[in-house]
């Protein structure tokens, strides 16, 4: 019989799982507005997939979050891009540098 992998609720402590982020470690409240960072919370649906678990990080352009695939049954990471126009450029060429890493991920010359 095929063991199944552990649920992440089962590996995370609930308390963990639902925390705020440390105040110092957080991305800032004045950010959140029109060009900036897009408010997710936690439960949250997006796009009628992804159900919104905790926040994994943030950085100058973007934060990213941890969210239940529901198609796939599944855990991933989502990235939410800041609004301004002026970080599409930066979006795009992440989008075609993860493209090509995943392209390339089995490839062994990568390795």
């Amino acid at each position: 019989m095929e063991k199944k992998p552990a649920a992440l609720k089962d590996e995370i402590s609930e308390s963990e799982l639902y925390a705020d982020s440390d105040a110092s470690e957080d991305e800032g409240i004045q950010d959140y507005k029109m060009g900036g960072y897009h408010p997710v919370h936690i439960g949250e649906m997006l796009v009628n997939r992804y159900i919104i678990v905790q926040k994994l990080g943030w950085g100058h352009f973007s934060t990213v979050w941890l969210a239940k695939d529901c198609n796939h049954d599944c855990y991933v990471a989502l990235k939410v891009q800041k609004s301004a126009s002026h970080f599409v450029e930066a979006a795009y060429d992440e989008v075609e540098i993860l493209d090509i890493v995943a392209k390339n991920a089995m490839n062994t010359d990568w390795i």
